[in-house]
């Protein structure tokens, strides 16, 4: 926090020059759409890949014909557990993203053509590490809830912990949201390690 003595008319200007900065433990936060805005065509906080990304009554929306994300969190995140609600309107791949080291190479946890999954995404392989079949209901809002602890992956939907599995692929990354084959969604307050 800087502070200066002069009247609100003038100005301080300066600059402070770091040598090294570092910001250590886990974190833990709450992402509120009502606090977001819209800037330069993306949600803030936010980096979209494919899709059209919008805020609408406090939630984040995201409409798209093709495969679509949406990530932020930064690349060195290890052990994360993550809620939201999920909302899916129309297509049959909704996911929560972890673990993410760009947009081909991540786990997802959700909702995948009538089943449940945890999936593990290396460019075109794709490993599905857990599923069970799921029947999916648009305008259903979901609590979900993905985990990645250490190798330990799980996937929570309504309070009820349907999947768990165990991989290594993948130790740090972001998170985000997405879809593999298009729809409608709407995302409610992202809760991170909370």
């Amino acid at each position: 926090h800087l502070k200066s003595p002069s009247p609100n008319t003038y100005r301080a200007f300066g600059k402070i020059f770091l040598d090294e900065f570092h910001i250590t433990g886990t974190p833990s936060y709450t992402i509120d759409f009502n606090k977001q805005a819209i800037e330069f065509r993306s949600v803030t906080g936010f980096a979209h890949h494919r899709g059209q990304w919008s805020l609408q009554q406090h939630r984040l929306v995201m409409n798209s014909e093709t495969d679509a994300a949406s990530f932020t969190g930064h690349y060195y995140l290890q052990d994360a557990h993550v809620q939201l609600t999920m909302k899916p309107l129309a297509g049959d791949s909704h996911h929560v993203i972890l673990r993410a080291q760009g947009i081909e190479r991540y786990y997802r946890f959700g909702f995948e053509k009538g089943q449940l999954s945890i999936v593990a995404k290396d460019h075109d392989q794709v490993r599905v590490l857990a599923s069970i079949p799921f029947e999916l209901t648009f305008g259903q809002e979901y609590k979900v809830e993905a985990t990645a602890l250490q190798n330990k992956l799980s996937l929570t939907v309504d309070g009820t912990v349907y999947l768990q599995a165990e991989d290594s692929q993948y130790e740090t990354g972001m998170l985000g949201v997405g879809t593999l084959t298009g729809g409608h969604c709407r995302y409610g307050t992202i809760y991170v390690n909370r």
